[in-house]
């Protein structure tokens, strides 16, 4: 039977969701440079052939039924058609590539390491380095069992161990990148950008550190998130007071800035977005409690994760597709009822699988997933994950940039205007 909880799992299906995810995210960056320098030509049309290939083996992986996946589904007559067309769009995209890369122009370099466009290659570097190693691990099984007859597995520790530092990393490159100027950085100019959001991102940990946060990865996550977060925040107030001291009110010159490059301000919003999305991430994966299992006696309340849980009856209903046996438990916290929670097992005669309850909550949520049920007890799965509304609202941010970045005019290399 199958348990839930949370909302990543490195599972193949979705990791194959993030790869091109991971491909798309370096091409906007490294298009920029092109754009603006005219630099990175060659490089994005790669990240471009990648994108599209690893959509195709994405849909691969899904349909063909050569991984186990609960997000899968069974093999289908068309996952011959879609091995062929990604292996197609591969040899003919690089083969494409190679036979014209002598007419792509580039017409600038990369230059000095210590710009922005030298931050943007190295957020090109983590992001590509990001992907390679998930696709690694989510082919590698199928590739041991294909050629060499045997079963392996990689699991979540290989993606954790691999995936986090580059996570961090990237946070820190985002902090910097966007307000170090173009071509060449004076080293003390960027030092005095950073010093506030830096001293922002001491404090915040600091105070995520009296909170009684104790994990060591989720206070460098706080530390680097809020730094992240910040830098642009810092950026936004030296420009538009920059503009007060000519004359201008407030709202006018935070608007006036805001609005006038889009892209720029969209781009800084998503960052903003990721940060929040990596403490919810940090929060609710480093310090969600132990999952327990219960046995609930009908009308008992048992004390478990800060909360008690009291079973009040089960039920059953009967669909033309599947059948559902669920159990109606009351959440209290308190001596208080916070949420009637109903969670269910829904029999589709193949597969069993439960339908967990959550109770979503500012701090925290919980999870409460039917193990089996009758008129005298339920048996449960329960589990807390703290901040995981940080996910939800890291996701809206990331949109809402990318919203507000669409929303301007197309702007050509010589009229692009980014804060320096």
């Amino acid at each position: 039977m199958l348990g839930w909880g949370g909302y990543w799992a490195w599972d193949p299906v979705e990791n194959a969701s993030l790869l091109p995810w991971l491909t798309a995210t370096a091409f906007i960056h490294s298009s920029t440079v092109q754009v603006r320098r005219g630099a990175l030509e060659s490089w994005n049309y790669l990240l471009v052939i990648a994108t599209f290939s690893l959509t195709i083996l994405g849909t691969f992986l899904t349909r063909s039924g050569v991984i186990t996946s609960v997000h899968s589904f069974t093999q289908s007559g068309i996952s011959p058609a879609l091995l062929s067309f990604f292996i197609v769009i591969v040899v003919v995209g690089l083969g494409l590539f190679a036979t014209r890369a002598h007419l792509v122009a580039e017409g600038g370099s990369v230059g000095s390491p210590v710009s922005r466009e030298g931050g943007m290659l190295v957020n090109n570097i983590l992001l590509s380095a990001w992907g390679a190693t998930v696709l690694i691990g989510t082919v590698y099984p199928i590739l041991v069992e294909a050629f060499a007859t045997r079963t392996v597995g990689v699991g979540r520790g290989f993606f954790d161990a691999t995936s986090i530092p580059l996570a961090f990393a990237l946070l820190l490159v985002m902090g910097i990148g966007p307000v170090t100027p173009w071509k060449r950085a004076d080293w003390r100019k960027v030092a005095a950008r950073l010093a506030v959001p830096a001293q922002a991102a001491v404090v915040i940990a600091a105070l995520a550190a009296l909170g009684g946060i104790r994990s060591r990865g989720a206070l460098l996550a706080v530390l680097l998130a809020a730094f992240t977060a910040s830098t642009p925040v810092a950026e936004l107030w030296r420009l538009a007071k920059a503009r007060v001291t000519k004359g201008e009110g407030w709202g006018q010159a935070l608007g006036g800035i805001v609005r006038r490059d889009r892209g720029y301000w969209g781009g800084m919003a998503a960052h903003i977005g990721i940060a929040i999305l990596a403490v919810g991430i940090a929060g609710s994966a480093g310090l969600a409690m132990d999952q327990r299992e219960l046995t609930l006696p009908r009308g008992q309340p048992v004390a478990v994760l800060g909360y008690e849980l009291e079973f009040r009856t089960g039920f059953a209903e009967t669909e033309p597709q599947r059948s559902i046996v669920g159990a109606t438990i009351e959440l209290r916290r308190d001596d208080r009822t916070v949420d009637i929670l109903r969670p269910a097992i829904n029999d589709y005669r193949v597969q069993a699988v439960p339908t967990p309850a959550v109770h979503s909550g500012i701090d925290e949520d919980v999870y409460v997933s039917l193990r089996a049920v009758d008129q005298n007890r339920a048996l449960v799965d329960v589990q807390v994950f703290p901040l995981q509304w940080m996910v939800w609202l890291g996701g809206f941010v990331i949109a809402g940039g990318g919203f507000w970045s669409l929303s301007g005019r197309r702007r050509s290399r010589d009229d692009v205007e980014v804060p320096s």
